[in-house]
């Protein structure tokens, strides 16, 4: 990442806008959360459970603020999904609604209804520039 940065960084005229890291979902259980839902026999904090590891993604957001803040300084931006994802009645990343719908599609990509999720944090970095 620091190589292609370097390479990057001469071409930026205003700002490179960096999506930081995130407990990635595990595509095999998107398939079942509406189902489980609909079943009723596990909690929304028990789907939640068996969708990531919340553990391994600390040190992709440390070295990302790292790579910004000594390689790149103003000229970077993390954009942050944490605070879009963190369910605080839980403690825990929500990948999906109360519904069951999924933010994500099954090879990680953000879904149409996660775009919406998402939608204020780019509003916001539009309205800065």
């Amino acid at each position: 990442m620091k190589s292609q940065l370097k390479k990057m960084l001469p071409n930026i005229k205003k700002k490179l806008f960096i999506l930081d890291s995130f407990p990635r979902i595990q595509t095999e259980g998107i398939g079942k959360i509406a189902e489980e839902m609909k079943k009723g026999k596990k909690t929304m904090e028990e789907i939640n459970k068996s969708l990531y590891d919340p553990f391994h993604y600390e040190r992709g957001r440390h070295r990302y603020a790292e790579l910004v803040k000594n390689e790149c300084g103003s000229k970077c931006e993390l954009i942050d999904y944490v605070d879009a994802f963190w369910n605080k009645t839980i403690n825990a990343f929500q990948y999906f609604d109360s519904k069951g719908f999924t933010y994500f599609t099954v090879i990680n990509h953000v879904s149409a209804h996660g775009l919406e999720h998402v939608r204020p944090i780019y509003n916001k970095i539009c309205a800065r520039l």
